[in-house]
């Protein structure tokens, strides 16, 4: 009988917008992802963000990231389980228009 792979998953809230002085910040939380092999001991080990094409992985499950520019925002997580398997992505878009006094 094949073991059977359990996949983290990776379950986010991607927060919210907030402008402060002609900058966005993005607030994203990927805590509630979980490691469906939990009872095993399984646990996430990794979190791997990708904000406008910047990639970073992080032992955080929340972040704050400044985006210097408006325009599109593509944001997307991802998580690394214990065992060095990896969630699928998932993603966000948003946009952010800078307003001209």
């Amino acid at each position: 009988m094949a073991e059977q792979k359990f996949l983290p998953n990776c379950d986010q809230n991607f927060g919210f917008f907030e402008i402060q002085c002609d900058w966005l910040i993005k607030y994203v939380d990927a805590s509630a992802s979980y490691d469906k092999d939990a009872r095993f001991n399984g646990k996430i080990s990794e979190y791997e963000y990708t904000l406008a094409n910047y990639r970073f992985s992080s032992p955080l499950s929340k972040i704050r990231y400044v985006f210097g520019s408006s325009g599109q925002k593509q944001i997307r997580v991802r998580v690394k389980d214990n065992s060095g398997d990896w969630s699928n992505q998932v993603s966000e878009y948003g946009f952010y228009i800078e307003f001209l006094a």
